[in-house]
C-alpha cells in the first residue's frame, strides 16, 4: 500500500459516511480529493540503533517504500 492508498483507506475507514445501510465505498465517487490535499501524514522511525525518533517527521512519497519499512508510528496530521 503506498501513501495515496492509504489516505484512501483513512479516509473511507474514519471519514467517510454511507448515504444507505450496505453502501459500498468507491474510491471514484465518494474519496473527496481535497483530504489529501488538506492532510499529511507524520512518522516516528526507528533510528539505527533500534529507538524510537524523538519527532515526527514527514512521510512523503518519495522513498515511500524504503521508509515505510522503518516506521513504528504513522500520525495524519491537518495542514
Amino acid at each position: 500500500m503506498g501513501r495515496d492508498e492509504l489516505l484512501v483507506w483513512i479516509f473511507e475507514a474514519r471519514v467517510w459516511q454511507p448515504n444507505s445501510p450496505g453502501e459500498k465505498f468507491v474510491t471514484e465517487t465518494h474519496y473527496d480529493a481535497d483530504f489529501a490535499r488538506k492532510h499529511k501524514l507524520m512518522a516516528t522511525f526507528h533510528d539505527i540503533y533500534g529507538a524510537a525518533d524523538q519527532d515526527p517527521l514527514d512521510l512523503t512519497p518519495m522513498g515511500w517504500k524504503e521508509m515505510i519499512e522503518n516506521v513504528i508510528q504513522i500520525e495524519l496530521v491537518t495542514k
